[in-house]
């Protein structure tokens, strides 16, 4: 099946746009970004606006490929992870298995943030993975607080994106 002729210039236009997200910075950056805004993003540029932390035009692509972008942008602590974490919770349960690598992350912080909020959207899946976790790797609390609101919330898991 032929593509729509919108849909192909969409692709082709992200395509096109990625050289210039991918410079240090500048207008044409800014402009790339300001056009991406107006005609839409699509799988085509996620990777270059995570690397740039255009993490809102990453969210409006339903996909398991913007999770992932978003899921490495809340490892970018303390820069970017509050934005992130955000854009995460507003997506819901279907983006818990994309906060699960931050659970491994080798910065503390990043831990905690993590079952900060997968006590908000996480589910039994995540359990295990918490209960995993090496002693030390966080506060005892912080862990208890968690695995007590995923129990409590009794969310099913899901790949439908909440927002």
């Amino acid at each position: 099946m032929a593509a729509d002729p919108v849909d192909s210039f969409q692709s082709q236009l992200n395509k096109n746009l990625v050289p210039f997200l991918e410079q240090e910075s500048g207008i044409r950056r800014r402009e790339a970004v300001n056009i991406l805004r107006k005609w839409g993003v699509t799988s085509d540029s996620l990777q270059a606006l995570g690397q740039i932390r255009e993490y809102e035009l990453v969210a409006t692509v339903e996909s398991d490929e913007a999770l992932r972008v978003l899921g490495a942008g809340l490892r970018d602590f303390p820069s970017n992870h509050q934005k992130v974490s955000s854009i995460l919770q507003e997506i819901g349960p279907a983006a818990e298995p994309f906060v699960w690598p931050a659970l491994q992350d080798g910065n503390r912080l990043v831990v905690q943030a993590a079952c900060r909020l997968l006590a908000e959207i996480g589910t039994e899946e995540s359990l295990p993975r918490l209960q995993a976790l090496p002693q030390g790797s966080l506060n005892l609390l912080v862990l208890r607080q968690t695995v007590r609101a995923i129990q409590q919330a009794q969310r099913q898991p899901t790949t439908k994106w909440a927002n």
